[in-house]
């Protein structure tokens, strides 16, 4: 019976000590900065997306919200903290976008910019635009009614 336990605890210990154990997050890279997705003016577009394991990363360029194939790929370069940076010196207003990333030596789907401000017809793309060009006219000026005499923001809910 002891012989028997002390096998049972021995593969026990192995198995929490062994290489399969969970990720240590204290030790996965951390990106502070606020500059995740695009970042446009009519001069660039810089497009950052974080992805501590992947091994590459690539931007693919669009005419139109529904075309089926990219018109440009352009690669991402690694940079700080998981993070995978690209900028193109050219004003891409107008451009839809999406990512993929190589990780497990395999390419994944393509996804939208997780950080994206405006997306075409169901969120398929991002869009390259300035977001205060989608404003409504008269935008600044639009005031919020009163929920309530306190006009908390939970009055809306």
């Amino acid at each position: 019976m002891f012989k028997k336990l002390a096998f049972l605890l021995s593969l026990l210990f192995q198995f929490m000590h062994s290489s399969h154990a969970q990720t240590d997050f204290e030790s996965y890279p951390f990106y502070g900065g606020t500059d995740l997705g695009l970042t446009y003016t009519t001069a660039s577009s810089r497009f950052r997306i974080w992805s501590p394991p992947a091994d590459k990363a690539e931007l693919l360029l669009y005419k139109t919200g529904e075309s089926a194939y990219p018109y440009r790929i352009v690669p991402l370069t690694k940079d700080s903290n998981g993070t995978w940076f690209t900028e193109i010196n050219e004003n891409l207003k107008g451009v839809f976008y999406t990512f993929k990333v190589y990780i497990n030596h395999q390419w994944s789907h393509e996804v939208t910019d997780p950080y994206a401000k405006i997306c075409g017809i169901n969120g398929k793309k991002a869009l390259v635009d300035d977001i205060r060009n989608t404003d409504p006219k008269e935008w600044n000026n639009d005031k919020s009614p009163a929920f309530s005499n306190s006009n908390l923001p939970t009055d809306a809910i």
